[in-house]
């Protein structure tokens, strides 16, 4: 009965080992994989930023150009492009007597 027992015991052993073991290596392998995702995602950031900053540099030329031809804009000029004055202006309101309503063809 007792070498039954120890036969019975050392299976255990082993078994428990087993799992241990692959345990183990589960949560390694699972550390391994994180790690290179975090170092992966940590370069294609790096990646990202860069562009980010080439494409600042070449919109800050743009941005002063903008600028520039904006404080040309005046009645004079866009008289000068064709543009005319419209015969009745209207105004948007958001205080009105009367219910809210969209409409396209000038009705009122």
């Amino acid at each position: 009965m007792q070498i039954y027992t120890a036969i019975r015991s050392d299976i255990n052993d082993r078994r428990l080992f087993g799992v241990a073991f692959a345990s183990f290596l589960f949560v390694a392998l699972m550390y391994l994989y994180f790690l290179g995702a975090t170092i992966s995602a940590a370069v294609d950031r790096g990646v990202a930023q860069r562009s980010v900053d080439e494409m600042m540099t070449r919109l800050a030329p743009l941005e002063s150009v903008y600028v520039e031809r904006v404080s040309v804009i005046d009645p004079e000029f866009a008289t000068a492009r064709g543009f005319v004055d419209a015969p009745s202006p209207r105004y948007i309101s958001t205080i009105s007597d009367r219910p809210s309503a969209i409409t396209l063809r000038g009705d009122r």
